[in-house]
């Protein structure tokens, strides 16, 4: 397995290189990708030549992204997936409607949007406001999914207009954040780039009475995710199914309550799964309640487990 991966990231970095350097680097990349991590190796290597972009072949087809990601792109490279649980969920609940709209906040490069856009019967709307995870979105949408039935759009969504503050992940680059806390934190969030990006309510861009039902959404905003909710509160209401990232050391720092999202799902579903790491493959649905329960305890993390996160999908009965 270890050489396959070493031979797929080879030929992926050499396309990127001139050609009069290709032959000399290839040995060395051969001979660095042997070990336990062959995109490590790659991401050392390119660093050295200043290579920035890769291209990455899996199940979701080719997408581009920055090589010095270590966290989305990296993981879609050795394990030729991204959030399979939950991707499967979302077509799921689509096959089984024959259509719909998808409404995808947080889409970073697009492994979650590229999965389900290949229905033509659901229109997606997604949003990415980091302008280089932005770019490589709508080129890997592009190149994936040339059909028309998805919209991008490039700036963030809280709960007012106007403009905000974005905190800029180093390495992480599925880490970008509204920057609302200028306090240093578990991850050094006190030295990041900070850049001004638009922010929007959901409701002032999107109307559930124009959109073709049923409303599945995702919400990955590393810890904006009660500010979004608050700025869309009829587009959450109207959804059937909900899915988001829940982490209360993101939720804390931006001064929201995660018990906002726990007890809306409380209130409007009827089951839920909880996926603890991002390569669950299959949610055990359970009780909406039983769900809210457990997520109650683990919100009580707080600051103390900055490192703690899941999953968490809701939904309707079929």
């Amino acid at each position: 397995m270890e050489k396959i991966l070493a031979e797929r990231l080879i030929a992926a970095f050499v396309r990127c290189l001139p050609s009069r350097a290709r032959k000399g680097l290839l040995a060395e990349l051969s001979e660095a990708s042997r070990g336990s991590d062959a995109y490590a190796a790659l991401q050392r290597l390119g660093r050295r030549f200043g290579i920035a972009d890769v291209r990455v072949s899996g199940n979701y087809g080719v997408v581009e992204g920055a090589l010095a990601d270590t966290a989305i792109l990296a993981t879609y490279a050795r394990t030729r997936d991204w959030v399979p649980g939950i991707n499967a969920a979302i077509a799921a609940f689509f096959d089984e409607r024959d259509g719909g709209t998808y409404i995808d906040i947080g889409a970073n490069i697009g492994l979650t949007t590229i999965p389900i856009a290949y229905r033509p019967r659901v229109a997606c709307k997604v949003f990415e406001p980091e302008p280089e995870a932005f770019r490589y979105l709508t080129d890997n949408l592009s190149q994936n999914h040339p059909a028309a039935n998805v919209e991008a759009f490039n700036f963030a969504l809280s709960d007012r207009n106007g403009a905000i503050a974005f905190e800029l992940g180093d390495d992480n680059l599925g880490d970008h954040r509204i920057h609302l806390n200028a306090a240093d934190g578990n991850f050094g969030e006190a030295g990041r780039r900070v850049i001004e990006v638009p922010t929007k309510r959901l409701d002032d861009v999107l109307r559930a009475k124009d959109l073709s039902r049923p409303i599945a959404i995702r919400l990955s905003t590393q810890g904006a995710e009660c500010r979004v909710l608050a700025g869309g509160r009829a587009m959450f209401e109207a959804a059937s199914f909900f899915t988001f990232e829940f982490w209360p050391y993101g939720i804390a720092r931006m001064g929201g309550d995660a018990r906002r999202l726990i007890d809306f799902i409380a209130r409007r579903y009827s089951f839920g799964a909880i996926l603890k790491s991002k390569q669950d493959d299959r949610p055990a649905w359970k009780r909406i309640s039983d769900i809210a329960e457990r997520l109650r305890n683990f919100a009580s993390c707080g600051d103390n487990r900055p490192y703690a996160l899941c999953d968490v999908i809701a939904r309707e009965p079929s």
